[in-house]
């Protein structure tokens, strides 16, 4: 039975012998707990039930596959308002549940003609990579399936979320849920082929609604090519391909815990490696045209737009058809590359990219990454991973030790990304030179050697310096390293911190433990604060729970219970600075020279003929595509 157009209750969207399917280049089911809330939010009201509007469904009537049969069903592909639908399916599911548990079977079987399955065909199909796991173990009763797409996570946590709302739900409280919901109203339009499709689809969503700037470029690239293109159906189908791999890559990050990025972000990465974009002025002010890459894409389609509904004869207008194809197609393909770049990052931790991460300054050097590693022809990616690794040197030096901020050098990295065509010697002699610009090599080692070491830095940046400073000790002697969970450790009882040897606080404490006689003379004490307690060869690298019992314990004491029996390396060592048993100020001195001597091998190199620069103030138009 065909649905009408026009404002519907979801009753009369759901209506005997029709059936709903959501094609392939859809996005998977991606609903997590925020939006199963608000699902649950919306029905849980009362009041004006019956003006609650669901949204806007969007349906392509598909074709009678035979066109001899005499069936009367109707069949429509969801081309907007797929992820609304599928929710609504899993919650009547659990509903039609709870009402079988307390008895309710007559309500509970025509929830279930209606919404679930007629004439034994199930009323929503999903994509085929997850219809079969949908119909067997979200519809049907079928249990003990492992998900295997995130699709499938999303879905088993669906029906688990609302099975445990509706748990000890009574007769009136699910009556209530299946009134409300068959009540609520939605906008339906029904068209007959994609062109139409896309042009309602980008009329309806890109004026209200709010979706990602990913879903809106899908849309608007379907529209300008329905309205713009006779010969249309591959680039159509190259467009919704393009972005159902796109989608499926997304969401298959999502199982990575360190992952975190937002699919708009991801899209506007690639516009700065891949784009060849210009920062421009109007009114006199600076415009960075990525920030604007929606904008910039749309205004790059208009005019090639313009070009084909312009052209004079047939020939000009077939040849920029062509560039209009062949740009969309491009476009399409850089996103994939990268979204399947920082899905492998991330998915092969390569070692020197964690780093990154664990540096946390990613944002001004996403694009060069992204960039670098479709470039590297290597198979093992060789040239990405000393990228990876002259870039830890620019973080940690420049940006986290001598505290130049990220967006001071966020434009010249962007060029850099932008501009870059594979020479990677070239690339690399660029970064060594922006990581002198920050500071050479005795700038970087006199901060490290400050006496307020301590306070000057935040905790995660102390903590990198000294599990860096851990696993080199662990290298040397050939023992397995700290890893990354150990440094990202949120649980108390695991998570490093910052130990002072000699203690903060208890100046009793400091009397017994500074055993060298100059420091039993009046106001040495202050002395030492000033200029030692805080420096770098005061302070190691220690679980919380082992820093909270040490507490401001002497260091005799912490040396024979923790330190020479401790299970870091960092800590072992410290016996050897000690003076007759003693942690004194040349303890601390002798400590922070050989952090210095590990610090110069990491993170130093020859300086000569590199003149040291403040990096430029980007905030106006100086940074553009000559740069």
């Amino acid at each position: 039975m065909a649905i009408p157009d026009g404002k519907q209750s979801i009753k009369n969207i759901f209506v005997e012998e029709t059936y709903f399917e959501i094609p392939n280049y859809q996005r998977s089911y991606a609903w997590k707990e925020k939006q199963l809330k608000d699902f649950l939010d919306d029905f849980s009201h009362t009041e004006n039930y019956k003006k609650y509007y669901y949204g806007t469904i969007l349906l392509q009537k598909k074709d009678d596959a035979n066109e001899d049969s005499d069936s009367a069903d109707d069949t429509y592909e969801i081309v907007d308002g797929q992820q609304r639908l599928t929710t609504l399916v899993i919650f009547i599911k659990c509903l039609i549940e709870r009402l079988n548990a307390i008895g309710e079977t007559s309500e509970a079987d025509e929830l279930y003609k209606k919404y679930i399955k007629y004439k034994n065909n199930y009323v929503l199909q999903l994509q085929d990579q997850d219809d079969g796991y949908f119909k067997s173990f979200i519809l049907a009763e079928n249990s003990g399936a492992t998900p295997k797409t995130p699709a499938q996570n999303n879905l088993c946590f669906a029906k688990s979320y609302f099975a445990k709302t509706l748990k000890d739900s009574d007769k009136d409280e699910l009556i209530g849920f299946k009134t409300r919901i068959q009540a609520a109203n939605c906008l339906v339009y029904s068209v007959n082929d994609r062109n139409e499709a896309a042009m309602i689809f980008e009329t309806t969503n890109d004026r209200g609604k709010v979706l990602t700037n990913l879903e809106k470029t899908k849309s608007y690239l379907m529209y300008k090519v329905s309205t713009t293109l006779k010969k249309n159906n591959s680039l159509l189908n190259t467009i919704q391909q393009g972005f159902n791999d796109i989608y499926n890559t997304y969401e298959g990050m999502s199982g990575n815990k360190k992952f975190n990025l937002n699919e708009d972000s991801i899209q506007q990465y690639m516009f700065i490696a891949f784009e060849d974009w210009k920062n421009k002025k109007i009114n006199n002010k600076s415009v960075k045209a990525y920030q604007h890459y929606l904008e910039e894409l749309k205004e790059k389609i208009n005019k090639l737009v313009v070009n084909v509904t312009d052209s004079s004869d047939g020939e000009s207008k077939e040849k920029n058809e062509q560039i209009l194809n062949d740009y969309i197609e491009n476009y399409i393909n850089n996103l994939k590359t990268a979204f399947n770049a920082i899905s492998i990052m991330f998915g092969k931790k390569y070692e020197f990219f964690y780093r990154l991460l664990a540096l946390d300054r990613m944002a001004s050097i996403y694009p060069l990454l992204i960039k670098a590693y479709s470039l590297d022809k290597d198979e093992d990616k060789s040239n990405f991973m000393n990228l990876c690794k002259w870039l830890e040197i620019f973080c940690f030096r420049g940006l986290t030790i001598l505290k130049y901020q990220s967006n001071k050098y966020q434009d010249p990295l962007f060029c850099l990304a932008r501009d870059f065509k594979g020479d990677f010697e070239s690339l690399f002699m660029d970064i060594k030179t922006k990581i002198i610009q920050l500071g050479d090599d005795e700038k970087f080692i006199e901060r490290l050697k400050d006496k307020d070491f301590y306070i000057d830095y935040y905790s995660p940046d102390k903590n990198y310096f000294f599990w860096s400073y851990e696993n080199y000790l662990r290298e040397k002697d050939g023992f397995s390293p700290l890893s990354f969970d150990d440094l990202w450790q949120t649980e108390p009882r695991k998570k490093l911190t910052i130990e002072h040897i000699v203690a903060q606080k208890g100046d009793k404490d400091k009397n017994r433990i500074l055993q060298d006689e100059k420091f039993a003379k009046v106001g040495q004490r202050k002395y030492f604060d000033k200029n030692y307690l805080h420096s770098i060869g005061n302070l190691t690298i220690d679980p919380l729970s082992a820093n909270a019992r040490k507490s401001n314990n002497e260091v005799k004491d912490k040396d024979s219970l923790y330190f020479t029996k401790a299970p870091l390396m960092s800590q072992n060592e410290l016996d050897n600075f000690m003076e007759n048993g003693n942690w004194t100020q040349n303890s601390i001195s002798m400590r922070a020279n050989k952090l210095i001597v590990f610090a110069k091998q990491k993170w130093c190199f020859e300086t000569t003929g590199i003149k040291t620069v403040e990096p430029e103030d980007t905030d106006d138009d100086s940074i553009d595509a000559a740069d």
